[in-house]
C-alpha cells in the first residue's frame, strides 16, 4: 500500500511538474506577444482554443510589415511547436477578402506527419560569418502558387519567353534578417527551426 501511495504522489508530482512547465511555456508566449503590442489578448485567445491539454514544446513569433504606396499594414505570425502539431496564428489589420473588420486572426492546426517541407535558406556574409538572413519555408498542402522567373534572350529576332517556372508548395513564408529583424530573432528562429526538424523526424521514425 505504501509503494503504490509513493507511486501516486510521483505520478501526481510529474504531472504538477509537467503542468507548471506548460504553463511556463504558455506565459513565455504572452510574454512575447505583449512586447509586440499587436493584439496579444486576441492572439493569446486563439492561441489557448487551439491547445486543449497539450504542452508547448517550442515557439517562435515575429511581426513583419509590409509597404503599399504610403500605406503600412502590419501582422504578426506565430508558430508554436506540440508533440503533435504545429500551429500557426496569423494576425492582420489589413483586409481579408472574407471580412472587412478591424482586425483578423487565422489559425492552422498542421498534424506533423502531414508537413510536406520545411525548406530554409540561410545568408551568410562570409565563409566564418553568422547567419544574417533566413528564408523560412514550411508546407502542408493547402496551398500552392506558380513561380515564373523569366530571363532575357540573347538573340534579338527570338520572341519566345524563356526562363524556368515551376509549383511551389509552401503555405508559409517568411523572409528574417539582421538588419530588419535583429541578430537575436535570427537566433530565436535557427532554434525553433531546429525543434520543428527534430520533431518532424520523431513522427517519421515513429510511423
Amino acid at each position: 500500500m505504501l509503494v503504490v501511495r509513493c507511486q501516486l504522489r510521483k505520478l501526481a508530482q510529474g504531472c504538477n511538474n509537467k503542468a507548471m512547465t506548460n504553463a511556463a511555456m504558455l506565459e513565455q508566449v504572452s510574454a512575447q506577444l505583449d512586447r509586440l503590442a499587436f493584439h496579444p489578448a486576441h492572439i493569446r485567445t486563439h492561441l489557448k482554443s487551439m491547445l486543449f491539454d497539450e504542452p508547448i514544446v517550442a515557439s517562435f513569433v515575429n511581426m513583419q510589415s509590409t509597404f503599399e504606396n504610403a500605406e503600412v499594414a502590419r501582422y504578426v505570425v506565430l508558430f508554436v511547436l506540440t508533440p503533435t502539431r504545429l500551429l500557426h496564428l496569423y494576425a492582420s489589420e489589413a483586409p481579408f477578402p472574407e471580412s472587412d473588420r478591424a482586425l483578423h486572426v487565422e489559425v492552422h492546426s498542421v498534424a506533423l506527419h502531414a508537413l510536406h517541407s520545411v525548406r530554409n535558406i540561410y545568408g551568410h556574409a562570409s565563409d566564418d560569418s553568422p547567419t544574417e538572413e533566413i528564408v523560412f519555408a514550411i508546407g502542408w498542402g493547402d496551398a500552392s502558387r506558380v513561380m515564373v522567373d523569366v530571363g532575357p534572350c540573347p538573340d534579338p529576332e527570338c520572341d519566345m519567353v524563356h526562363g524556368n517556372g515551376g509549383l511551389a508548395h509552401e503555405d508559409v513564408v517568411l523572409r528574417l534578417s539582421v538588419e530588419a529583424d535583429g541578430s537575436e530573432k535570427i537566433r530565436e528562429a535557427e532554434a525553433f527551426i531546429q525543434q520543428l526538424r527534430r520533431a518532424q523526424l520523431e513522427q517519421l521514425r515513429g510511423r
